[in-house]
C-alpha cells in the first residue's frame, strides 16, 4: 500500500503550470495600513461632525485636558479629512503620502488619547488601530500595496 504523489505539471498531464505571483512579504501590511488609514479618516470625519454639532453621542459632563468637545471635534475632523487624502496616496505608492501618514496617524493617536474621556471604547480602539497602521507604514511602507 504505497502512496505516491505525482507532481507532474506538464501540459500532457492536463494541468497547466501556473506560476504564483511573487508577493512581497510586507505588501499586505501596506494595504492594511492604507485601508485602516482610510477607515480611520472616515470615522474621524463622522466623530468630528458629531462633536461639532453638540450631539448626545458622547459622554455627558466629561472633563477635557485642553479645551471643550467642540474644539476636539474640529481637530479630529481636520485630521480625518487629511487621513482620507493620505490613504489615497498610500494606495498610489507615493512615498510622501507614507510619511504624511506616519505624521497624521501619530497626531490622531495623540488626539484620541486627549479626548478619550468623551468616548472611551472608541478612543482605545482608534489608538490600537493607529499603532498597527504606524507599524505597517514604517516597517513595510517602502513596498507597493497589493491591490
Amino acid at each position: 500500500m504505497s502512496t505516491s504523489v505525482r507532481s507532474d505539471s506538464s501540459p500532457a498531464s492536463g494541468y497547466a503550470a501556473v506560476a504564483a505571483p511573487e508577493a512581497d512579504a510586507g505588501s499586505g501590511w501596506v494595504f492594511f495600513a492604507g485601508l485602516m488609514l482610510l477607515l480611520l479618516g472616515v470615522m474621524n470625519v463622522i466623530y468630528g461632525i458629531a462633536a461639532i454639532s453638540n450631539s448626545t453621542f458622547y459622554v455627558a459632563d466629561a472633563k477635557y485636558i485642553l479645551s471643550d468637545l467642540n474644539t476636539y471635534g474640529w481637530v479630529v475632523l481636520v485630521i480625518g479629512v487629511i487621513q482620507v487624502l493620505v490613504a489615497i496616496g498610500v494606495f498610489a505608492s507615493v512615498q510622501v503620502a507614507r510619511w504624511l501618514g506616519v505624521l497624521f496617524v501619530s497626531l490622531n493617536l495623540i488626539a484620541q488619547l486627549l479626548w478619550i474621556s468623551a468616548y472611551p471604547l472608541a478612543g482605545l480602539a482608534f489608538v490600537a488601530i493607529d499603532v498597527l497602521v504606524l507599524y505597517g507604514l514604517i516597517a513595510h511602507g517602502h513596498r507597493r500595496p497589493v491591490v
